[in-house]
């Protein structure tokens, strides 16, 4: 709220002193004819408005608590009020008023038009424009003031719930210049309606009294330009037609349109390849449904609704197909979340230990674009036991899908057997003797020995032997069936090959580690059976390999009954 005081000069005395003698002749007027009538309508005029004495009193005094107040204490000055709603006046919206201690009311855009209106002395709406020319609501324009005792001051409420509230605008114990005794008026407006109601409390201030009954005052409405396009509704000018507990309504006889409520409903989606579309509502006064059309836009992409995942500013524009109500626009947004894609595995079926892993147990499927990646991998040989098989899926549209995981179980047959060797295999004037049992039971349960002599080829000497490994325990054995290899005449299947692994000494010092493969390639043992053996150190480091086929001995295997 923003305040302005205008001083007056020696205009005032010159105007009052006209005004006077302009009076005493009205007055003097009504007093010879009492039983004189004034019209009850006015109007329309240019702009559609109509103004009527036909309506209900029903004075709401704001004063005695609750309400705001401005320009107590004040003369000819004036403050700016904001509206609690959008006022349509004349078919322009406005938010905002000025307010002035002389009883008038103006609609302005801007604070600064409230500045500076010299407005004490009231005019003939008919051929003289407001200060400034601003549209002006005039329940009691006379050259009031709130600066002599007993004086009260403008106050100001707003009442009702949204959509049907009234904005009341109370001049309570105003003087008029040189009276004794104040007035009291009020102007109320109508949210929706867009209705200006003027209500008098106390005009009558008795016959010997310049100012009763508005006999110093114009009443009625205007919008700017209002001389030249008529739009103007004066009521009456320094006559004296207001009567004390009465009132005036001016209303449009075409209601000015509302702007609706919008009301957008997104939503947040998951992906799923479809159109995901926004709604919109328009709601009236009173929660009614306004009806009409809605366009959508969808931030960048335009008025198509979206499929792909992202976030989407939606701007729905209404156009409305019912007068009353204008076109209006609201917002909202929808959310596509990407998609988690559906794998599809079943847990395979159990396998032989010695198998290795294929597309027949790597199968998993979703239900999107993409590719799989195992672990273990394709060609992996398992332990025997329950181990668990793992799929990471990577979508080919990442855009719209996560990535995805899914792990299964599957069950390892241990293959039962035992194997024996002895022998030896020469090779770079090196001569490799070993020397091995391994057996494994159809529960899985290990056990086995492995030992290994390396000399160089000549006589056993001290100085030819490179080393000795004795292994300690056994790690892992794992018996297969290799289609190339036929270790006896009996109907196949049968065991052929054991793959070993686990931990010994080297030279009597521990924390070596061997791996080993042999194979029963049939009789006579030497120049067919093969084995490939690897001794490491702590660090990894290999110091003895050998491996291909032995030299002499035999590798003998055989199935265990289950």
């Amino acid at each position: 709220m923003n305040t302005v005081i205008f001083q007056r000069g020696v205009m005032r005395d010159t105007i009052v002193r006209f005004a006077a003698i302009r009076r005493v002749a009205i007055v003097a007027l009504f007093s010879l004819a009492p039983v004189l009538c004034w019209a009850a309508t006015r109007g329309p005029d240019a702009g559609g408005y109509l103004a009527t004495d036909a309506t209900v009193y029903s004075f709401v005094d704001i004063s005695t608590g609750g309400a705001a107040s401005v320009l107590a204490g004040a003369d000819d000055a004036t403050a700016v009020l904001t509206l609690p709603f959008t006022f349509h006046f004349y078919g322009t919206s406005y938010t905002q008023v000025c307010v002035s201690s002389n009883g008038a009311l103006y609609f302005v855009t801007a604070t600064g038009a409230c500045s500076g209106i010299a407005d004490f002395a009231n005019t003939d709406l008919t051929i003289t424009a407001v200060p400034g020319d601003l549209p002006a609501v005039l329940p009691f324009w006379s050259d009031l003031t709130f600066q002599v005792p007993g004086s009260g001051a403008v106050f100001y409420q707003t009442t009702g719930a949204p959509g049907t509230r009234k904005f009341i605008v109370q001049w309570n114990n105003a003087y008029p210049q040189g009276s004794p005794n104040p007035v009291t008026f009020q102007v109320i407006l109508s949210e929706g309606t867009n209705r200006l109601l003027f209500q008098y409390k106390t005009v009558d201030l008795g016959g010997a009294n310049p100012a009763t009954r508005g006999s110093d005052a114009t009443i009625g409405i205007r919008n700017a330009g209002a001389v030249a396009s008529a739009q103007q509704i004066e009521w009456s000018f320094d006559v004296p037609v207001i009567l004390n507990e009465s009132a005036l309504l001016f209303s449009t006889n075409v209601a000015t349109p509302v702007v609706p409520s919008i009301t957008v409903t997104g939503g947040t989606f998951t992906y799923d390849g479809a159109v995901h579309a926004a709604t919109a509502t328009a709601t009236g006064t009173g929660g009614v449904a306004v009806s009409g059309s809605f366009s959508f836009g969808y931030g960048a992409g335009g008025s198509a609704a979206p499929v792909n995942a992202g976030v989407y500013a939606v701007t729905a524009t209404f156009t409305s197909n019912d007068p009353g109500y204008t076109n209006a626009s609201g917002g909202g947004t929808i959310a596509i979340q990407e998609a988690t894609p559906i794998i599809t595995w079943a847990n395979p079926a159990a396998i032989s230990e010695g198998t290795p892993l294929s597309a027949t147990q790597l199968n998993a499927t979703a239900n999107a674009a993409g590719t799989f990646a195992y672990t273990p991998p394709v060609g992996t040989v398992l332990d025997g036991g329950l181990r668990t098989l793992n799929a990471t899926f990577t979508p080919s549209n990442p855009a719209n899908y996560n990535s995805a995981a899914k792990a299964v179980t599957i069950n390892v047959l241990p293959t039962a057997g035992v194997m024996d060797g002895n022998g030896r295999t020469d090779a770079s004037g090196i001569r490799y003797e070993f020397s091995f049992h391994v057996a494994e039971r159809a529960s899985g349960a290990e056990r086995g020995r492995l030992s290994l002599e390396v000399d160089r080829l000549g006589l056993e000497t001290r100085g030819n032997h490179i080393g000795t490994f004795v292994s300690s325990s056994l790690d892992q054995v794992v018996f297969t069936d290799d289609p190339r290899f036929r270790p006896s005449y009996r109907p196949r299947p049968t065991i052929d090959t054991a793959t070993l692994s686990g931990s010994g000494r080297w030279n009597g010092v521990a924390g070596y580690t061997f791996t080993a493969q042999a194979s029963d390639a049939g009789e006579p043992g030497a120049g067919r059976d093969r084995l490939t053996l690897t001794i490491r150190n702590p660090a990894g480091a290999v110091v003895a390999t050998v491996g291909g086929t032995i030299t002499a001995g035999n590798i003998q295997s055989s199935r265990l009954a289950r």
